[in-house]
């Protein structure tokens, strides 16, 4: 008979699949605190659109403050469909501080000295004897800081300093200090001078420890003070003294600041006075021949 009939059908042809996003470099990367953040950025491929464009928030990452932050990638075809991706970014300090400095004065008659000098803001600092920890000290916001060393034994040490900051980087020793320990008092000195004086500023001298100060007193009070030469003799010269005996003493004082014990005493005699004549008998005469 011929007869035929025929239908329609409409096919809508749509694009479901989101883009691929690909990171470039790592899915997690470091970032040295407070350098600025170079993005490494990422491509996308849509099935049907081919390469589409990327965009990325690097603004979540604050390189001021440590810690771990999201980067987010996204892309859309002409079809609406969205991807994203994430990369991980880890603000870190991986940068040791720089060598501290180091001072303390020497010699030092205290064995536990206080040493100073500067580092890096808010880091630990140690002092070493070698490889043996002496102390620790934090150093203020301006780097600047003290400690108090461990017990150290008379003679000399060279002593070093290292940083550590809040990541737990430790940097370069700093220079090495030499210091001398020295807690032992010099030896009593000795006092001479020629006795009785006729003079008010007599000569004083006699034997200390070599380079020491050696500080003379009349009683209590100090005369003043010489210096000991290479061989430990030393010379002084008294500001005027009065008329009549005089208790002398002197102390010998190192260039750690240890000092001795009193000299022995030393009874010196001032006396100026010329003796007076007193003539016996009456006038006398004599006959010229």
């Amino acid at each position: 008979a011929g007869n035929s009939a025929s239908a329609t059908r409409t096919v809508n042809v749509v694009d479901t699949t989101a883009p691929v996003i690909t990171l470039n470099g790592a899915a997690a990367v470091n970032q040295e605190e407070g350098e600025t953040y170079t993005d490494l950025g990422a491509s996308a491929i849509d099935l049907v659109d081919g390469s589409v464009s990327v965009t990325v928030d690097a603004n979540a990452v604050n390189v001021n403050v440590l810690g771990s932050y999201t980067v987010t990638y996204s892309a859309t075809d002409n079809a609406g469909n969205t991807a994203s991706e994430p990369r991980t970014v880890i603000v870190a300090d991986a940068t040791a501080p720089a060598a501290p400095t180091l001072t303390g004065a020497t010699p030092t008659k205290d064995n536990t000295p206080e040493l100073s000098g500067t580092a890096e803001a808010s880091s630990t600092v140690t002092v070493y004897s070698g490889d043996t920890a002496l102390g620790q000290a934090t150093a203020d916001a301006g780097g600047a800081y003290t400690v108090t060393v461990s017990t150290l034994a008379d003679g000399s040490h060279s002593l070093t300093a290292k940083a550590t900051d809040a990541s737990g980087n430790t940097g370069a020793a700093s220079a090495a200090l030499a210091i001398e320990v020295d807690t032992a008092a010099p030896p009593v000195p000795t006092v001479t001078a020629n006795s009785p004086s006729s003079t008010g500023t007599p000569v004083i001298s006699g034997v200390a420890e070599a380079s020491s100060a050696v500080t003379v007193y009349s009683g209590d009070t100090a005369l003043g003070q010489a210096t000991a030469d290479t061989g430990g003799l030393y010379s002084f010269v008294s500001g005027t003294l009065s008329e009549g005996g005089h208790v002398i003493t002197a102390t010998a004082t190192d260039a750690a600041g240890n000092t001795s014990g009193a000299s022995g005493s030393l009874s010196l005699v001032v006396d100026q006075t010329a003796p007076e004549i007193t003539l016996t008998g009456g006038e006398v005469t004599v006959a010229h021949a």
